[in-house]
């Protein structure tokens, strides 16, 4: 995967002119990056649809509050809790979905969220989904995601570890985005 490596002020940038991102994050110091990313695309984005496969809605919810972040103008579409007991279904300004393995229904419940609400989708992570299900399976249900939000004319962010950045599943994701970055340095 050819990917550039790029300090967050870049990263501010190209997302303000880049419609469907891969940032490709190392795993030290993981959550505080992402954080910074997320504090990006709420400056950028009046309603952010979250999808969340690496930590359940509880989690989120104290990051975003602990960093100021407006959880108001984020639908939190949280796939892990359901496999520690949360129930399906909707609460507040969060959507269960069963089981990250469910790629089907996550698809439909992300589409119907960017139709109606949301100006960008931001899934952390990749990787995770990758645990989860095979890698053709995450290659289609990314690529029918990727489609969706070009025809709605909506942003993607697509959150990778460092780790997985050289796997083939992942090289092939990089044919359907406008740019895959690795962010480098903590300005």
């Amino acid at each position: 995967m050819i990917e550039k490596k790029i300090s967050f002020k870049m990263l501010e940038k190209k997302m303000a002119n880049e419609g469907v991102l891969i940032i490709v994050v190392p795993k030290v110091g993981y959550a505080k990056r992402l954080v910074k990313i997320v504090k990006i695309v709420e400056k950028q984005n009046e309603k952010i649809c979250y999808v969340s496969a690496n930590k359940p809605r509880k989690s989120l919810i104290e990051t975003f509050a602990s960093e100021g972040i407006d959880r108001k103008r984020i639908l939190v579409v949280d796939c892990i809790a359901g496999e520690f007991g949360e129930e399906g279904g909707v609460a507040g300004e969060t959507i269960f979905i069963s089981t990250p393995k469910d790629l089907t229904r996550l698809s439909l419940v992300i589409g119907e969220v960017i139709k109606s609400d949301s100006d960008i989708v931001f899934v952390d992570s990749l990787s995770t989904f990758m645990l989860y299900n095979p890698g053709l399976t995450v290659v289609r249900f990314v690529h029918n995601l990727i489609s969706k939000i070009r025809v709605l004319e909506k942003r993607g962010v697509f959150i990778v570890l460092k780790d997985d950045a050289s796997s083939d599943l992942l090289n092939d994701l990089c044919l359907f985005v406008d740019d895959v970055v690795e962010i480098g340095g903590a300005d």
